[in-house]
């Protein structure tokens, strides 16, 4: 019995390695192949493409355009020379590109991740990509970035040279208001010590005045006792050497009395450091502030002082 032709189909085409539907094909007809799916390893034209995107199991299926799809039926996207394992999933090759977002693609991306955009095969986008304005403008970016990076690691080493060369500076400032202080001090101190000498010499010679005073005055009244002692055998010349004594004697209490009253004047000083200084030391005011160069020229010395402003470091003792 002949064969009968049924209306509205198409006879297969004997290639069947050419870029067709091959669901069209399965259906008996044939029909231009439009894309390519890379999960399930087959050409689709436009209508059955169409469907893919819909269907809630391949809807997720990256498809291939016309341009990036294989040449026929059994051959893979061209992926040779490619050695670059995928960032995500490491034990994949990279195989694909998604322009719409910028990204580099494995088939693990592509199946796990639900990427719907369209992907081109890394082997045909990157043909003459040398000679690309994209190359190109992706190359001056990088290097301009580069020069910049260069700049700032120039800057930043000549930056750490000028902290070295300020802190000797003002290290060696320092010292010399260490020094300055320390000589105010100890000119302060001498000062101090020669008027305590001096004050204290002053009283000295009077007290030495005095001592001789005391001491004719206890001569005296030694002479008068020997006196009497001595002429105790004698009653006469006892009774008159006791009176006149007893005469002289009368003049001894006023002298001690103003030996003692001048002694009472004389008096006993103690140093007391100064309050103000003693303040000084035991707070928590600063010697000085380390403060940017900047901000130093917007302050009064006044101010500089006070160590209350923001961006300086208080030294305090």
């Amino acid at each position: 019995m002949a064969d009968l032709e049924v209306p509205g189909k198409v006879p297969l085409i004997p290639d069947t390695d050419a870029p067709y539907c091959q669901l069209c094909i399965e259906g008996g007809e044939c029909v231009l192949a439009e894309a390519y799916c890379t999960i399930d390893k087959e050409f689709l034209c436009s209508g059955c493409s169409n469907a893919h995107r819909r269907s809630k199991t391949t809807r997720n299926h990256p498809l291939l355009d016309k341009e990036n799809m294989p040449s026929k039926v059994g051959v893979e996207e061209v992926h040779e020379n490619i050695s670059e394992y995928c960032e995500k999933h490491s034990r994949e090759l990279i195989k694909y590109f998604c322009p719409e977002h910028q990204s580099l693609l494995c088939g693990d991306c592509i199946a796990f991740d639900a990427h719907t955009c369209k992907v081109k095969a890394i082997g045909n986008v990157s043909k003459s990509f040398i000679d690309s304005s994209v190359y190109k403008d992706i190359k001056s970016h990088i290097s301009k970035l580069a020069y910049n990076a260069c700049k700032t690691t120039a800057a930043l080493e000549k930056k750490e040279k000028d902290i070295d060369n300020s802190e000797r500076k003002d290290k060696a400032a320092v010292g010399n208001f260490q020094s300055q202080v320390s000589a105010c001090l100890n000119e302060k101190f001498q000062k101090l010590t020669s008027q305590i000498t001096a004050t204290n010499q002053e009283f000295k010679v009077k007290v030495i005045h005095l001592q001789e005073r005391s001491k004719e005055t206890e001569a005296e009244a030694t002479r008068l006792k020997a006196d009497m002692e001595e002429n105790e055998s004698n009653n006469v010349l006892l009774f008159i050497s006791a009176h006149r004594a007893q005469q002289r004697a009368n003049f001894i209490p006023d002298k001690l009395h103003r030996i003692e009253e001048e002694m009472g004047k004389i008096p006993t000083y103690e140093f007391t450091p100064s309050s103000k200084f003693n303040e000084a030391l035991n707070s928590s005011n600063s010697i000085g502030i380390y403060r940017s160069s900047a901000d130093t020229h917007e302050h009064s010395s006044d101010e500089v002082c006070s160590g209350d402003h923001k961006g300086s470091i208080t030294l305090s003792v």
